[in-house]
């Protein structure tokens, strides 16, 4: 009688743990920041800039880990320019390096300001089912487009469950650009994205077939917390007949038109970890 080849169990991922600790990081990028101007001295030919990023994703892939949103924003700033003509001029590549030193430096900064608010409570964990953070556990982000009525709703409606609604323009700037006030502020329990029939679009093949659409920073918003927070912690909600994205199969959509859509949220924020009252929705 031939054997049946045993077939190799699949592992499941388990949890991130980092190999080095919060102040071992900001140590480490804090010399990542101080050494730029030595970095822009050397210029775009020196080995030194090759050292320098290897170094600096080592730091983000030890702390964060191999498939965090952190070392993958890094991995996507430019030194060189992106498209050059053959024999063009210099200028064109000193500028795109200095300004990718530019880009690296506030986005290192900025993450010495996200290491600089963790506390020994938080956790690590980036699986999808991970634990909340204990320090963020109230708040949720809403991403909205021009729909002000729905955001409100939604924002009476957290307060009501006890929850810290973040609206990113009721935020004060201190100083930021947008970006890292969008990322300062993104440190939340779950994200509610409002999809709202803002636009309209079509395809350039078909003018004839126009679709109402949600603006392009709630569906870039959308996709930005699916990255940090996972499909489970990302809920988004349809307002009147807004066409869906179509290559985020897995977020769960919530039409505000159906009846339940209050208890839908209750439901999901409570199987992403968060400590809710049901009956305060009522």
């Amino acid at each position: 009688m031939a054997r049946l080849k045993s077939q190799p169990v699949e592992q499941t991922p388990g949890p991130f743990t980092p190999s080095i600790t919060r102040e071992m990081a900001l140590s480490r990028i804090g010399r990542f920041i101080d050494q730029i101007p030595e970095l822009r001295s050397k210029g775009r030919k020196s080995a030194f800039l090759t050292t320098w990023k290897q170094n600096v994703e080592g730091t983000l892939h030890a702390y964060y880990g191999p498939g965090s949103l952190q070392l993958a924003q890094f991995r996507k700033i430019h030194f060189f320019p992106t498209s050059f003509v053959l024999g063009g001029p210099e200028s064109h590549f000193t500028d795109a390096f200095l300004q990718g030193t530019e880009i690296a430096e506030s986005y290192l900064r900025s993450r010495i300001s996200e290491l600089e608010e963790e506390t020994p409570e938080m956790t690590f964990r980036h699986d999808e089912g991970a634990t909340v953070n204990r320090d963020i556990t109230r708040k949720v982000f809403i991403v909205h487009g021009h729909d002000h009525g729905s955001k409100e709703t939604v924002a009476r409606f957290l307060s009501q469950l006890e929850l810290e609604p973040i609206i990113l323009h009721e935020m004060a700037n201190e100083g930021r650009t947008i970006i890292e006030k969008f990322e300062h502020h993104a440190n939340v329990a779950c994200a509610l994205v409002i999809l709202s029939p803002d636009d309209i679009g079509y395809a350039v093949s078909t003018p004839t077939a126009q679709e109402r659409r949600a603006r392009q920073n709630v569906i870039f918003e959308l996709g930005f917390f699916v990255g940090k927070l996972g499909r489970n912690r990302t809920l988004a909600l349809l307002v009147d007949d807004v066409t869906k994205p179509s290559d985020f199969d897995g977020v769960l959509y919530i039409p505000m038109e159906s009846n339940s859509w209050k208890m839908d949220i209750v439901r999901e924020l409570k199987a992403a970890g968060l400590d809710i009252d049901a009956n305060k929705a009522y």
